[in-house]
């Protein structure tokens, strides 16, 4: 998840889900790099891997 997300409202619900399901998590400071480890050129705020 990113930290410079605006409207970090958006993200709120994702810690308190992932801590329910005992699904470590990360928070990262910039939605760019989000997006580059994602392999695209847009911000990206939250992302999931299998």
């Amino acid at each position: 998840m990113a930290a410079d997300t605006e409207s970090l409202e958006i993200l709120l619900h994702l810690p308190l889900l992932a801590e329910d399901k005992n699904v470590p998590y990360v928070i990262v400071p910039s939605k760019q790099a989000i997006g580059r480890a994602c392999g695209v050129t847009r911000p990206v705020i939250a992302c999931s891997w299998q």
